[in-house]
């Protein structure tokens, strides 16, 4: 099994970095749980783009911003990170950059897992799995590398248990399941991967894998799992939630750029009856959310970054995170937006307004 184990006994021995000073630590993972009121609290940061220039100074203030909003988010079980953490083809040691877009995560001792954006393909490593080995040596990493026989690296769930759990064994009933799925660079499957070509996308066999393993996890549970899913690059049902009704909020202020190709996941995921929302980052200008065919909600992320400056988010569309809230045993969650890393402060959605064409093809600019 791909999936996290939470009963790991290992310690990992680490070595953290802060303010220069090597620090040798220990830390065991704790099985993720829900709180003893019902509520499972995650944030979502997206496109951090750490090293766009060289001692890029803006990497400060995506730290700054970090530290406001894992500090005004009270009681964060999680966080989950969309991609593009690194400007990878800007990056000349990888893993002093990497470890220093996480570091803000790893001081606040909040559990966190990473899925793979495209910049973090372009990446100058041969095996993209080191980027994920280097982020799985860190205090507080549930990230996994994914089967090798499928596309990606970033395939993996992890198990949330709930809140009267005693048992935290992989045969012990999850409350809630966290998917992580690679989306990849410019590679979906009849594009070649080149930098113009077409956006990636989550491949058939990926799609398969998740079938497989929620299949099995139906068996352990008895009924499907509750689950969020959390990839870089959106599909192309972004751009069909994004429609007048009273299911859609927030805004869209860029085409949506979504794959190459329809690899059949959002019907995969309408069969299992588990995922009930979706999380993608990729469109630096775009965070509305809205219900696909009453099945699914999905949902952008906030650009997290101040990196990739030239790219959004636009004037009066502060940098930020989502913040997402799930209640034990629900199908449904809250969510907003906390932004600004000089205020922290939270900005509700509003509902559709007019604005962003009624797209029907996706975009790969």
């Amino acid at each position: 099994a791909f999936a996290i184990s939470t009963t790991m006994a290992a310690v990992r021995a680490l070595a953290l970095c802060v303010a220069a000073a090597c620090i040798a630590a220990a830390y065991q993972l704790r099985p993720l749980q829900f709180k003893s009121d019902g509520s499972f609290k995650l944030v979502q940061f997206t496109d951090l783009h750490f090293a766009q220039f060289l001692s890029d100074p803006l990497d400060y203030e995506t730290k700054k911003l970090q530290k406001v909003i894992l500090e005004n988010e009270k009681d964060v079980d999680f966080v989950a990170v969309t991609g593009d953490l690194i400007t990878g083809n800007k990056v000349l040691d990888w893993n002093k950059t990497w470890n220093w877009a996480v570091e803000e995560i790893v001081a606040s001792s909040v559990q966190y897992g990473v899925t793979l954006g495209n910049h973090d393909w372009d990446a100058h490593v041969d095996d993209k799995a080191d980027l994920l080995r280097a982020d799985m040596a860190n205090p507080g990493s549930v990230t996994q590398i994914g089967p090798k026989d499928i596309h990606g690296v970033s395939n993996y769930f992890v198990r949330v248990f709930a809140s009267n759990a005693t048992a935290f064994d992989d045969n012990a009933p999850a409350a809630m399941l966290l998917w992580f799925l690679d989306s990849g660079d410019r590679d979906c499957y009849s594009s070649p991967m080149t930098r113009k070509a077409p956006w990636g996308c989550i491949y058939p066999e990926q799609v398969e894998w998740y079938q497989n393993q929620s299949l099995a996890q139906q068996h352990v549970n008895g009924r499907p799992v509750p689950s969020l899913m959390f990839f870089h690059i959106p599909s192309p049902e972004w751009m069909d939630v994004w429609r007048p009704n009273d299911t859609v909020v927030g805004t869209k202020r860029e085409p949506v750029n979504c794959w190459a190709q329809n690899s059949g996941l959002l019907q995969a995921v309408k069969t299992q009856g588990d995922v009930f929302a979706m999380f993608a980052g990729h469109d630096h200008n775009n965070d509305f959310c809205g219900s696909w065919q009453d099945t699914v909600t999905l949902c952008y992320g906030r650009k997290t970054g101040y990196g990739l400056v030239f790219s959004g988010p636009p004037p009066k569309m502060d940098h930020g995170a989502r913040v997402i809230v799930v209640q034990e045993g629900q199908r449904t969650f809250e969510t907003w937006l906390r932004v600004d890393a000089s205020e922290g402060r939270v900005e509700q959605q509003t509902p559709y307004q007019t604005g962003g064409d009624n797209q029907q093809e996706c975009v790969h600019d």
